[in-house]
């Protein structure tokens, strides 16, 4: 891996601001290949990485197993993870909260509650999007991630966007 935002593999907690980078897309059409659907990012494994959309939130997750960040022995495994969050309705909304379930192989469960991400609440106008990596070390080769983000419109309606299941795999 670069050296952006090195995770810190002996810190505990995934969606840290301190080893996130973020983008705000506000002027610039959305990254990706020229193929894809309109509206999804196209650099995740599709068994690996989920898209889910509710309300016209969609929101992609596409993980990655940082073998050089990781210690088998320990165990420890470093996953990231690339979250874009595109508006597709036709309401502006600000992300408020986020809420994760994270398993691992073992069953271990571990929830996380939080405002914002990477240590900010955007708002998203209608046809944009947001986009940050974030981090989560797990005891076994493998695991899970899902949960969902805490909206709020313009008109101060809340509702709950999922992030629908995803899967990190330590890679031989």
């Amino acid at each position: 891996m670069s050296s952006r935002n090195a995770p810190n593999p002996n810190s505990p907690r995934p969606d840290s601001p301190d080893h996130s980078r973020s983008e705000h897309d506000q002027d610039h059409a959305p990254q990706g290949d020229a193929h894809a659907a309109p509206g999804h990012a196209t650099s995740i494994a599709p068994h690996r990485g989920s898209v889910a959309t509710t309300r016209g939130i969609c929101i992609t997750c596409a993980p990655r197993y940082e073998r050089e960040m990781s210690d088998p022995a320990k165990p420890q495994h470093v996953f990231t993870y690339s979250i874009r969050i595109e508006n597709t309705s036709r309401e502006t909304v600000q992300l408020r909260t986020r809420h994760w379930v994270i398993v691992d192989a073992h069953g271990k469960r571990e929830e996380v509650h939080g405002e914002g991400v990477v240590g900010t609440t955007p708002t998203l106008e209608p046809g944009r999007h947001f986009q940050y990596e974030s981090w989560c070390p797990l005891a076994s080769r493998w695991g899970t991630m899902e949960g969902h983000y805490g909206f709020v419109t313009s008109e101060g309606d809340p509702f709950d966007a999922e992030i629908a299941r995803f899967y990190l795999v330590a890679e031989d």
